[in-house]
């Protein structure tokens, strides 16, 4: 009966491990699903503020070098030339922005809409690249540390690629129609304490 504990124990052992990389695998790929989606919303979001702006009479030139970058974004396999791909896709946008032709156009409520989202959603794109990096290292930390990377090899398991992207806080502020944002002060979260 011993015996059979001493051989079991291993086993078991080995099993856990191996579920516990299957399970950061799967948090990993979970993370990667919700990015992939995120970014997929953001091209299609361009392409329509694209489209708008091409239905106007103007200068195609800022226009241009935007469908560029999101052809690059739609070719580019891997995850990292997807991100540098991105990356060049978010400079074009910067470009654009503060080419001013999205300003002289801002009459078109359309347009200004779309800007505004895809500002929204450079925020929310870098928090799921965020979210996903940490889901990676978490996975790329489980296969060196022992006694997971024992399973590892035996598995064939290998490191995940790292999603750089921009820091969105680097592009400008979305233009508004009136100029100027509201301003509010809240109150104090603290309550006041009467004196006693």
């Amino acid at each position: 009966m011993g015996t059979w504990i001493l051989l079991a124990a291993p086993l078991l052992a080995v099993g856990a491990g191996r579920h516990r990389l299957l399970m950061l695998r799967g948090r990993a790929g979970a993370a990667w699903s919700q990015l992939d989606a995120q970014l997929s919303r953001r091209h299609e979001r361009i392409q329509a503020l694209l489209d708008e702006m091409d239905k106007m009479a103007g200068n195609e030139s800022e226009t241009t070098g935007l469908a560029g970058s999101l052809q690059q974004v739609r070719d580019a396999h891997g995850i990292p030339a997807r991100a540098e791909a991105e990356n060049e896709l978010s400079g074009a946008l910067r470009r654009l922005r503060g080419s001013g032709e999205m300003e002289i156009r801002s009459d078109h409520r359309r347009i200004q809409s779309l800007s505004e989202v895809l500002s929204s959603m450079e925020a929310q794109t870098a928090l799921a690249a965020r979210c996903y990096n940490q889901q990676v290292m978490a996975w790329n930390q489980a296969l060196h540390r022992f006694p997971w990377s024992l399973i590892a090899r035996l598995c064939r398991y290998r490191p995940i690629e790292y999603f750089v992207f921009d820091d969105p806080n680097l592009l400008p502020e979305p233009f508004t129609a009136g100029g100027s944002q509201d301003q509010r002060e809240f109150p104090s979260q603290t309550p006041e304490r009467p004196n006693a």
